[in-house]
This record gives structure tokens, sequence and C-alpha cells, in this order.
């Protein structure tokens, strides 16, 4: 058998990930380390704990022999065990030191700046010690895996897998209508950001590079799709930058009297994509960034932080990532800046925030450049399509469980 093995199915980049794998027939069953479940999968769930997204991250970094001990009591030495993310590659580990079965580990983030500090240096020399005994390591981007290799002397099987899209799906639930109240986005220019609201997203210099749009563009509407621990700071940022802000959480419709959505988890974010104009991430960091594929294949243009990793290798393909780029970097599929440098402490103009504004207000401006971004996204999403991409986890099977 082959099984997904995550910490939970709890809505997130890498859990939507092993959903997506779940539908394509290559995986018998999921187990997960924690109950929290977003996510909807048709193939059977084993839940080993009783343990949250809430539950103290030290206890869980401590109880992996614990989760190990659990997980080797399901599978089978033929067996081919996939984990998402480091606890799960941990006790994906620790559990083949029992059982044997062979371990397949996916990376999705950037480890330098990944981890809380006082988590970091445990997770590092776990990383070093238990990582090159896997049977294949998975890098979710190039700049990951060039990463990992920098990181560990590891011998076996190192690959780059991209995250798929179920192209199909995406269409269909992008073609759902918008509720009539939201009929107002018809008549503003619609800058969209999906991704759960938390630190390495950078949602706050998104609001404050919005506001800078403002000044010059009052037909403009910022959506920001998702929730996370920096839901309410970010709300009162938004206020304290004289943004007037609606929350998705409370009742009451939408309306044209307000410039930010802070909307929450939407269990259909692909519906609001038709209505929007361009897709902006303002992230420091990432692993790939699943949600700016997902806005290309529903035509939408993107801008995007050229953070480590991903971004540039969607976006920008044809460049290294040690190449210097000069921003603001009008690439094959999209728009690469700087990577914004603000923080929530400060309503100041940050030094990129310029270049921003500028950058994206000329955009808006252009509606023949935005129409050739939008076909080249829709072109650059098929790269990345669930049957290119399960051929290539069909070929890694091919190998290592021969």
């Amino acid at each position: 058998m082959r099984y997904l093995l995550l910490n939970s199915l709890k809505s997130g980049g890498a859990e939507r990930v092993a959903q997506t794998l779940s539908h394509t027939g290559l995986f018998e069953a999921i187990i997960l380390l924690e109950k929290d479940q977003d996510y909807k999968v048709d193939i059977p769930v084993f839940v080993i704990s009783n343990h949250t997204w809430q539950t103290s991250a030290i206890w869980k970094t401590f109880f992996i022999p614990i989760y190990a001990w659990r997980v080797s009591r399901l599978v089978k030495k033929s067996d081919v065990v996939i984990s998402f993310v480091e606890r799960s590659n941990f006790v994906n580990i620790v559990a083949s030191f029992i059982k044997h079965q062979k371990t397949v580990l996916t990376v999705h983030t950037n480890l330098e700046i990944a981890f809380k500090n006082k988590l970091k240096g445990l997770y590092f020399f776990l990383i070093k010690k238990l990582y090159p005994r896997a049977t294949s390591i998975v890098s979710v981007s190039e700049g990951v895996s060039a990463q990992l290799k920098s990181l560990i002397n590891y011998r076996g099987r190192m690959q780059v897998i991209y995250n798929p899209l179920e192209l199909d799906k995406i269409n269909e639930a992008s073609l759902v209508k918008l509720e009539k109240y939201w009929d107002f986005l018809d008549e503003n220019q619609v800058i969209i950001n999906v991704g759960r609201v938390s630190e390495p997203k950078g949602q706050w210099n998104l609001l404050r590079i919005f506001n800078g749009i403002l000044k010059s563009n009052k037909n403009t509407k910022l959506l920001i799709l998702g929730d996370g621990s920096h839901f309410n700071p970010l709300k009162i940022y938004a206020e304290k930058l004289g943004l007037r802000v609606f929350d998705g959480r409370e009742s009451g419709e939408p309306s044209g009297l307000y410039d930010v959505f802070l909307l929450g988890n939407q269990e259909n974010p692909y519906k609001f994509y038709p209505r929007s104009t361009v897709f902006a991430l303002s992230s420091l960091y990432e692993g790939f960034s699943m949600v700016i594929i997902e806005a290309m294949a529903c035509g939408l243009p993107a801008v995007s932080s050229d953070c480590n990793y991903g971004p540039r290798e969607i976006i920008s393909p044809r460049s290294s990532l040690s190449e210097k780029i000069i921003y603001p970097s009008y690439s094959d599929f999209g728009l690469l800046l700087p990577v914004p440098q603000g923080n929530m402490d400060s309503i100041e103009k940050q030094a990129a925030d310029d270049i921003w504004v500028e950058t994206i207000s000329s955009f808006l401006a252009n509606q023949e450049m935005r129409m050739a971004y939008a076909a080249a996204s829709k072109k650059r999403a098929e790269f990345f399509s669930l049957e290119k991409i399960k051929d290539e986890w069909q070929s890694l099977f091919e190998l290592i469980e021969k």
C-alpha cells in the first residue's frame, strides 16, 4: 500500500496538495497525526491522536516517537509512506526504524526561516540526522531542493516534483456566481490575495501598498481570503491606515462602502477570481506557492514578491535562481517585485512600497498588458496539471518499489 502521512488536513498549501494527490488513485489511505480535517478526501483516513493545531508545538515535537510507534502499527514493510512537512517527515523516518517501510519525504518550505526560534535548533538537528535515512526526498521547487542539498549529506534519490492542479475542478469552481450583493465589484478594479493570514504571507505590507494605490485610484478594492494567527492584528492594522474594513467573519453583507474585505477561509475561493483584476502575492518567503498557479488557472495575471522560493520558478522559469533581477521584472508569465520589508509595528511607507504602488497602478491602467498576461497565466497553469504531476509520481514509485 501507499500512504500519505500529514500533520493534519487543516487548511494549508501542503494539505491541499495531499488532498489533490488523494484523487489520483496512486494512494490507498491517509494517516493524520492530528484530528483537524478541513479538506475532504475520498480514501480512508486514520487519525492517530487527539491533538489539534492548537496543541503546543513543543509537546507535539516531543510526541514524535509515539506518533512513529502508532504509524508503525498501521503500515507494513512493503508499504510506501509519503510524508508532508517536517514533523510528519520525522515521524516517517522514526517509524521506519521499527517497520522498515519505504519512506518518501516531501519538503514544502524555505527551511532556513520557516521554524519558530524555540524549535529551530531541534528541527535542524533532526533534519540533518533523519533526512539522510529516507528512501527518497521530493522538493516542491528547485530553490527548496538546492537549499536542502546545502543542509544535508544525502546520497539517495532527490528530485523536484511541482505541486499539482486539478484544472477542470478549478475552472468549474470559478464559474460559480458570486452572491448578488457582490455586484459592486463590477464597478471597481479588484486586487485579490489568497492564503493563510500569517507572518510569512506578509499581507500587512499589501495593505500598506494598497493604501498607496487607493490614493490615485479610488475605484479599487482589496480582497484577502484566508484565516490565521494574524487575522485580528491585520484588521487593526488596516484600520490604523485609515482603510474601511469589512470583516467577513461577522454578520452583514459587503458593500462598495468598504475598501478592504477580510473574508476568512472560503469553501470556494475560485469564484472570486473572475470578478478580480489582478492576483497579488506579498509573501516574505515560500516553498512553492500554490495560490499563484491556482489564480493563473483562472486566468488572472499575477504580481508577486520575488521571495525565496517558488514565485520566480513559476513566473519567470527561464531566469536563474541566482540571477539578479532588476525590479520591476515583467517576466514571461507575470510581474516580479522586491520583497516588501515593512512590519506591523509601523504604518510608515517602506522603501519597496513605491515600486509596488507604481507598478500595480500602471498595470491596472493597462488593459492590453493585463489581457496578455491573463492568457499567459492560463498557458503556464497547464504545466502543473494533475495528469502531468501524477505521471512524475508514478515514475518515482516505479523506481523505489522495484
